[in-house]
């Protein structure tokens, strides 16, 4: 078995699948040596190293996080002052890998970065953080140029604990995105508000055996035409045609 520190040598020396592979298991011994070795490296002059070393303080001590407090404020302190975008990329994933909501001042002008890997980046680590504060971001990311960074977002506000009129509205505007992805989320977090507007698509879609992620077209299973019909916005969906479609996809 090798020694921790010949788990670092591997981490910042090797090639990447064997990096990787060093630096999960750094993840799992999670000592003070390790913590602080990778502290280090992130003022390395090696953007790569420094990339390394943040993929390793993502994830200490998983599944029950080592050095948490400690990781959060070296990681968020080399993000305010690193330029190089693909380093920035893997700090904002690492930070988001802490899931604590004091990331959040740090991400949220991020989210206009120029760099697409920075931008998914932003998206994916705000998931799951509380929407009140990073839903403005999220907006504003789903409508990315880069597929990806669209998908993430949808996605982020899917799952948002918050539903207001620009969140469905954001949504709504991804409905017919080219990504399937990202169209998927946007059906998918329309369902779960049970926002009506979206019904003439899914109709659409099951008609003509369109494609849709599996996350969504549960979501669509979901809705409950009982519950559904004695609500005011519900009234002028056409059920008949929409169970015809559901059964259709069925067969």
């Amino acid at each position: 078995m090798p020694s921790d520190a010949e788990l670092l040598q591997l981490a910042f020396e090797s090639e990447e699948d064997a990096s990787w592979e060093a630096i999960r298991a750094l993840h799992h011994r999670a000592t003070k040596e390790i913590f602080e070795a990778a502290a280090a490296k992130l003022s390395s002059e090696r953007p790569q190293s420094r990339s390394r070393a943040a993929m390793i303080l993502a994830q200490l001590g998983i599944p029950k996080r080592a050095f948490p407090d400690q990781s959060l404020a070296v990681l968020t302190e080399t993000l305010a002052r690193e330029q190089e975008p693909s380093v920035v990329a893997s700090l904002v994933i690492a930070v988001g890998h802490l899931h604590d909501e004091r990331i959040i001042p740090s991400l949220l002008p991020l989210g206009r970065h120029t760099n697409a890997e920075v931008r998914y980046a932003v998206a994916s680590s705000l998931h799951g953080l509380p929407a009140a504060h990073t839903i403005e971001t999220l907006i504003l990311l789903s409508c990315d140029p880069s597929p990806k960074v669209r998908d993430w977002a949808c996605f982020a506000i899917a799952n948002a604990d918050v539903d207001s009129s620009a969140t469905r509205d954001a949504l709504l505007a991804r409905v017919r995105d080219d990504d399937l992805d990202t169209k998927s989320e946007a059906i998918a977090g329309l369902c779960r508000r049970r926002d009506a507007r979206v019904v003439p698509l899914l109709i659409e879609l099951l008609e003509s055996n369109g494609s849709i992620m599996d996350d969504a077209m549960q979501s669509i299973l979901a809705l409950d035409e009982t519950e559904l019909r004695s609500r005011d916005d519900w009234n002028n969906v056409d059920w008949p045609r929409l169970q015809r479609a559901l059964e259709k996809w069925r067969c």
